[in-house]
């Protein structure tokens, strides 16, 4: 069985780098945790989640990693 992510959630647009995931059409609109649309907002570690519980990793110059994902705010500035 083979199990894809609906095109309009650009998962693999994301996981590519193309884009990031608050440039996703459907980031915090459509698609959100508590109604995931793709995988990456579905789980807690997935990308588009991240960015979604941590508005600081797309505003400007900010680079997001695991601690700020965990909570704990030890990104870094460009």
């Amino acid at each position: 069985m083979r199990v894809t992510d609906p095109k309009a959630a650009q998962c693999g647009e994301v996981l590519k780098g193309v884009f990031k995931p608050h440039q996703s059409k459907l980031f915090g609109k459509e698609c959100t945790p508590e109604r995931p649309i793709g995988a990456l907002m579905g789980s807690s570690e997935g990308a588009c989640a991240a960015y979604y519980h941590n508005p600081s990793c797309h505003l400007g110059n900010f680079i997001c990693n695991e601690s700020d994902v965990v909570g704990q705010n030890k990104g870094e500035y460009l």
